[in-house]
């Protein structure tokens, strides 16, 4: 394999890059992730690139000198830079738990707005009718105000008045 590797320039690795290890959802997802690289005998670069995204570009720059055959990149908003690294690269790169504008890159990623939404009618149907939601960040463009949005609409959509206060 690496034989193979120094003719090709890549090698059986990839780069996994994360925002957190904190959290029990990215807990889970490296632990699939690793789990699966390495029934296909694949090892994996575990990146953390910290909340503000500010490793991202130095460690897609580590993982192009170390000739990784793909990237992760995980809950993280993703810039034009990081697309412009990875596309220098020449290797494929899935986005996990986020989007980009870049319609190209492919993606795995819940619709939080419509998740939210159908949370909210859920428990409304259940004649629920003092809700409360805790959003994570408000501002969060991959996914909190997606889920601000769909748990205002459900409300709406039954006639419930929002509340700024019933958000946190």
């Amino acid at each position: 394999a690496s034989a193979r590797g120094l003719v090709k320039q890549t090698s059986s690795t990839f780069g996994i890059l994360l925002p957190s290890l904190t959290s029990s959802f990215m807990a889970a997802l490296l632990n699939g992730v690793v789990n699966a690289a390495r029934e296909r005998n694949y090892s994996a670069i575990i990146c953390h690139t910290g909340d503000d995204g500010k490793g991202t570009l130095n460690y897609l720059n580590i993982l192009s000198e170390q000739r990784v055959s793909g990237v992760i990149i995980a809950s993280e908003f993703v810039k034009d830079e990081y697309i412009e690294r990875v596309s220098a690269m020449n290797i494929p790169v899935v986005l996990v738990s986020t989007i980009c504008e870049h319609k190209l890159i492919p993606y795995i990623k819940v619709n939080d707005k419509a998740a939210a939404a159908h949370a909210t009618k859920y428990l409304i149907e259940r004649g629920h009718r003092k809700l409360g939601m805790i959003s994570g960040t408000k501002g969060d463009p991959i996914a909190g105000a997606l889920r601000v949005e769909g748990f205002r609409q459900a409300l709406k959509d039954a006639g419930i008045p929002f509340e700024e206060k019933q958000v946190v």
